[in-house]
C-alpha cells in the first residue's frame, strides 16, 4: 500500500516523544494512521503527535474521533497520556 503525502512527514518532536517512551519501558510503533501505538503496562495507546502550534489534517479531524487518540506536543504530554507519569 502506497503511504501519502502526509505520512511521510513526521513532526521533529517526535523522536525525542519516542525516546522518552523507551526511556519508561513503553513499546513503540511509528505508524501512519496514527503517528504512535505505544504498548505500557499491558495496555496499548494511540498517540499522534503535533508540534507546539501543529493542526491535525482535515483526515485526523473526520477519523480521529472514532478512535481513543491522544494528541500530544511534548514528552510530558506523551508520558501522562499513558500513565507514566501523574496529572
Amino acid at each position: 500500500m502506497a503511504r501519502s503525502k502526509y505520512a511521510m512527514r513526521r513532526d521533529n518532536n517526535e523522536p525525542e516523544i519516542i525516546e522518552a517512551l523507551r526511556a519508561v519501558g513503553a513499546e513503540v510503533l511509528a505508524l501512519d494512521f496514527v503517528d504512535l501505538l505505544v504498548y505500557y503496562k499491558n495496555d496499548l495507546y494511540m498517540l499522534e503527535v503535533k508540534m507546539p502550534k501543529g493542526k491535525q489534517t482535515a483526515k485526523q479531524v473526520k477519523e480521529h474521533p472514532k478512535w481513543p487518540i491522544h494528541t500530544v506536543r511534548d514528552v510530558s504530554m506523551a508520558l501522562l497520556a499513558i500513565g507514566a507519569i501523574a496529572a
